[in-house]
């Protein structure tokens, strides 16, 4: 539930049975006259964020209510009048849940010492104050700072620094190997001109498969002495020599080693009828 109340009107100086409304859970009350906030806020157990910018807030009693709303997590106090460091000691850093504060433009600012450095450090839970929000590195260094003083948060600052190009280098590093390795799966394995021709069909540069001395002499040599073996070759037809007519060819190769004594092989390679050029 919210409740917001007129702005611009300047109508209220203070608030009346707000306790009833046990739901709420935003509430703006900026911009009017109000002097205090009332003690029932903290019966409101969902309040989460209160809005009083631009009232007559100034003593520590007009806030001091905010310590003990347990669920209250953002605060917008900016232009009032707060100017006792006791509201920013005893009241906003014992609120267990501040994670938003605005106080600008309201005298305790310029009060308290070092007020953006001891807000981080007293209030673990807080990630904006004012005009900016609250990093993990801004912490870590504020926190060095209330240990070991400057020379601590420079030492802190400078690990970070470190650890952000340490951080830049491994991730540019994985990028480069994820490139390499995108780039050698397209890239195919490099072939020489004989290898890469040596299996197309057709090519005329396929090797035959001889298999050992011993393999090829049995497939040239007879099953014994005195038996001469004869080889053909097959080549596929050619053209016609003439209308109507096929061709045959026959290539004589000049006799092999024998396989016996006194014999001699001959080969005779056949070449089949080509096609006709006509009927």
């Amino acid at each position: 539930m919210t409740l917001p109340l007129p702005r611009g009107e300047n109508v209220f100086e203070h608030l009346d049975g707000i306790s009833r409304l046990v739901n709420l859970t935003i509430l703006n009350v900026s911009n009017n006259l109000l002097t205090s906030l009332p003690a029932e806020l903290a019966n409101l157990p969902h309040l989460a964020s209160l809005h009083a910018s631009n009232n007559k807030l100034a003593s520590v009693d007009s806030v001091a209510v905010l310590a003990h709303c347990s669920q209250l997590s953002v605060v917008d106090l900016h232009h009032n009048q707060l100017a006792d460091p006791r509201i920013v000691t005893d009241v906003l850093y014992a609120m267990p849940s501040l994670a938003v504060l605005t106080l600008h433009h309201n005298p305790v600012t310029q009060v308290v010492a070092h007020y953006r450095r001891n807000f981080i450090v007293n209030v673990p839970t807080l990630t904006y104050l004012d005009d900016r929000p609250v990093s993990d590195n801004e912490r870590h260094a504020t926190v060095a700072w209330s240990k070991g003083g400057v020379d601590a948060e420079r030492a802190e600052r400078d690990r970070q620094r470190q650890e952000e190009r340490d951080e830049m280098k491994r991730n540019f590093d994985a990028l480069a190997a994820l490139q390499r390795e995108h780039r050698e799966r397209r890239t195919p394995p490099t072939m020489s001109y004989q290898d890469e021709f040596s299996n197309i069909p057709g090519s005329g540069n396929q090797q035959p498969n001889w298999g050992s001395n011993d393999e090829f002499a049995s497939a040239h040599v007879t099953g014994g002495p005195g038996h001469a073996e004869s080889s053909t070759a097959y080549f596929p037809p050619t053209e016609t020599s003439g209308e109507g007519h096929a061709e045959s060819s026959t290539a004589y190769f000049p006799p092999t080693e024998t396989s016996g004594p006194g014999h001699a092989e001959s080969s005779t390679a056949y070449f089949p009828p080509t096609a006709t050029g006509g009927f």
